[in-house]
């Protein structure tokens, strides 16, 4: 088992491998793999189960981060009222107020621009690239095109 995990790596990063390990772990009932694996009577079938129950995990606990980082980043953006807007061309101003759709979810920042912050600017909330809160800062994604 563990050579079938290591040959399927490819040299990515060593956390994935250390996910997949555990996974695996998890799905042969907490035995150490090589015990579990060298027991005897142990089919083929029963390794191929073992590795999709991993994967399965994995493909949960990927959704689930991918959620809780969802939920996360929508209330920083619905908090970020005060902080400072940067894009790659340096400051662009400051959050004045946060624009929630009629589902109470981000939708744009309204941002104070300009020498003495007269204007205002309408930002997409799918412009923004990240919300760093310990520096109170947004960055924007990079304009295309």
């Amino acid at each position: 088992m563990l050579g079938a995990l290591l040959a399927s790596w490819n040299g990515g990063p060593v956390e994935e491998l250390g996910q997949a390990v555990t996974s695996l772990h998890t799905s042969t009932e907490h035995s150490p793999l090589e015990v579990w694996n060298d027991r005897p009577g142990r089919t083929q079938t029963d390794v191929v189960a073992a590795f999709e129950r991993a994967i399965e995990s994995l493909a949960r606990r990927e959704y689930e981060a991918i959620s809780a980082s969802e939920d996360l980043s929508a209330y920083w953006l619905r908090t970020c009222e005060g902080f400072r807007v940067d894009s790659k061309n340096g400051r662009l101003g400051i959050v004045e107020e946060v624009r929630l759709s009629p589902a109470k979810q981000p939708e744009a920042l309204v941002v104070r621009t300009g020498l003495f912050r007269l204007r205002l600017e309408i930002v997409p909330v799918d412009h923004v690239q990240r919300v760093i809160p310990r520096r109170k800062r947004v960055l924007l994604r990079p304009a295309t095109g």
